[in-house]
């Protein structure tokens, strides 16, 4: 509960920024030390917006929504057909209206006569379903990821990640304003009277925020954009890389000095312990809030527009103990002909289990619902196309709206087929299992003699040494056996060695100051009849020389040629082949 002690401050970045701080009693249930999960996921592969999780906000038919439609600001409306899924990701789009829509309504200003406003443009807001903006919120906090890229400033168009409910407004990202290039995040906070303690949400409230700006480099190409949100702070990343945090708790001296925030670790658990409250948490600890999606036109006098963000993916982590388990000896396989049971663990009830699904290559035999279970078999075509497969429950979960989804990932069946890449020189060749699994062992076979081979890396790789390299190709088969709990998948191939390059040159005498001899160790007359050249060069690749090759042993004169380091080199068959180095000296 709040105590009567206060401590304030006023200072202005932007906009002003509201510090007030309240003594409080608060006691620390605990930290959680479950890991995050992931509750909520939707990459938008479905052809159309999946309305179970999202709602795409309207207002341009009653009963409007006096805040947006009467004010002059923004200036203009949210469509439902400016937010679609194509191609694999959400667009939301800005539009110029065919003709401008006027409407009359009240005007939110004092004293509040009835105006007619037009609006000219229309744009794209999506948000989940618990209910339109103001109302109680989807979620209570968690771990909130989005792919997406904002559109840019030329495209007139503003992209936003935010979210709004019972407990006010936290922007995790919008390009900041006016011209810039960077990213803004907020916290809003809306309240009456913020001198009382508590503050009084009632009636027409005072808005405060906290703006920050933070260069994040490309900030209209593809990020992953996330906001933490725990009972002590909020945390914004950008691809994985920390922000902005906001605490919740502070130490003050007694100066009224702000010595550090508080951490879950600082607090002790299960005891009173008084704290300075920061009053951007107001609402924040202990309401709901929707996460919405949305763009709007930059600048409602200009005539452009047609921007767009895209959004590839959204997914919602929560910490909890939740898994899904095998009852079998091996939870992680489901072997064709046979039925496993699956259970939800971590002192969940059954319950609360609202249902089960499965992935195509699945059947649900029975469910319990007394004991919170599932049974499932493989489909029938697993027994030709064995591979990966999955099992979701659902979990009522009162911190997330769209429920708790809660999928374990299981092998159904034999192994795959095993796909092999090759890799030659003359001296070796190595095999690499593309698809290779740890689930699996591997057992290779070599089908031809001759060729010593070794395997490494758990059975993923093979290497063939090829001893000595042969100037023909030669041919090698080998069996490759892949096998796990349900059975083994096994494939014969065959491959041909690559002849090795054997030409070389030798120069002799070494050192020498007039007659360099060059011999041409096995090439053959055929070789010679391509008008082989050899060249003298130094050890900048300088030619100094050349002559034509009409037989094995040919002569260079270097008495004229500058004493170092030099070398013989020809092209033979598109091959370079170069000598090792010798000596001029004079």
């Amino acid at each position: 509960m709040f105590t009567m002690t206060l401590k304030m401050g006023l200072r202005s970045i932007g906009n002003t920024n509201f510090d007030r701080y309240y003594k409080r009693s608060f006691t620390n249930s605990g930290c959680d030390a479950n890991p995050y999960r992931i509750v909520f996921f939707d990459d938008f592969s479905e052809s159309t917006l999946n309305t179970a999780y999202w709602k795409p906000y309207q207002n341009a038919t009653p009963p409007l929504d006096q805040i947006w439609v009467c004010d002059d600001n923004p200036g203009y409306l949210f469509l439902p057909e400016n937010a679609i899924v194509n191609y694999g990701m959400l667009h939301l789009k800005t539009t110029k209206l065919a003709s401008p829509l006027s409407f009359e309504c009240e005007d939110p200003e004092p004293p509040h006569n009835t105006i007619t406003v037009t609006r000219k443009y229309s744009c794209g807001w999506v948000q989940t379903v618990s209910g339109p903006p103001g109302s109680q919120g989807c979620f209570q906090q968690g771990k909130f990821s989005i792919r997406a890229k904002i559109p840019n400033n030329v495209q007139n168009t503003i992209g936003a990640y935010w979210f709004f409910g019972w407990a006010n407004e936290l922007d995790v990202v919008e390009v900041c304003q006016p011209d810039c290039d960077e990213m803004q995040s907020n916290r809003w906070l809306y309240v009456k009277n913020p001198t009382q303690e508590p503050p009084d949400c009632n009636a027409e409230n005072t808005q405060f925020e906290w703006p920050r700006d933070d260069n994040i480099g490309n900030i209209y190409a593809f990020r992953i954009y996330t906001l933490e949100w725990t009972p002590f702070k909020f945390v914004i990343s950008v691809d994985g890389v920390v922000k902005r945090t906001f605490h919740r708790f502070y130490e003050i001296d007694g100066s009224g000095n702000i010595t550090h925030p508080l951490e879950c670790e600082d607090l002790p658990a299960n005891q009173p312990t008084q704290v300075w409250e920061h009053i951007a948490w107001y609402t924040l600890f202990n309401h709901y809030m929707d996460l919405i999606m949305s763009v709007g036109i930059k600048n409602t006098g200009n005539s452009t527009a047609g921007g767009e963000m895209l959004v590839d993916w959204v997914k919602v982590e929560q910490r909890t103990s939740a898994t899904v388990e095998g009852q079998g000896t091996t939870p992680d396989f489901i072997c064709e002909g046979e039925q496993e049971v699956f259970q939800v663990g971590g002192e969940i009830a059954p319950n609360s289990i609202l249902g089960w699904t499965v992935s195509s290559n699945l059947e649900i035999v029975s469910t319990n619902t007394a004991q919170g279970t599932v049974t499932v078999t493989p489909a029938g075509i697993v027994n030709s196309y064995p591979g990966p497969g999955w099992i979701e429950a659902k979990i009522a979960n009162p911190a997330c709206c769209l429920g708790h989804n809660i999928k374990k990932n299981i092998w159904a069946g034999r192994p795959a087929t095993p796909q092999v890449s090759v890799y030659k020189t003359c001296n070796y060749i190595l095999l690499n299992i593309e698809n290779y699994s740890s689930d699996n062992t591997y057992q290779w076979q070599m089908l031809t003699n001759g060729f010593s081979y070794e395997v490494y890396n758990n059975g993923k790789n093979l290497y063939i040494t090829i001893s000595p390299p042969t100037q023909q190709p030669a041919s090698i088969a080998y069996r490759l056996i892949a096998t796990n709990p349900c059975g083994s998948t096994s494939i014969i191939n065959g491959l041909t060695t690559l002849p090795c390059n054997t030409w070389r040159l030798n120069v002799y005498p070494n050192p020498t100051s007039t007659i360099a001899n060059v011999e041409l160790v096995n090439f053959t007359q055929d070789d010679l009849n391509q008008n082989l050249k050899i060249y003298l060069i130094d050890a900048h690749f300088n030619v100094k020389k050349s002559t034509p090759v009409t037989q094995l042993t040919e002569t260079l004169d270097v008495s004229d040629v500058e004493l170092g380091y030099h070398y013989i080199f020809t092209v033979v068959n598109g091959e370079n082949v170069i000598s090792d180095e010798f000596i001029i000296q004079h």
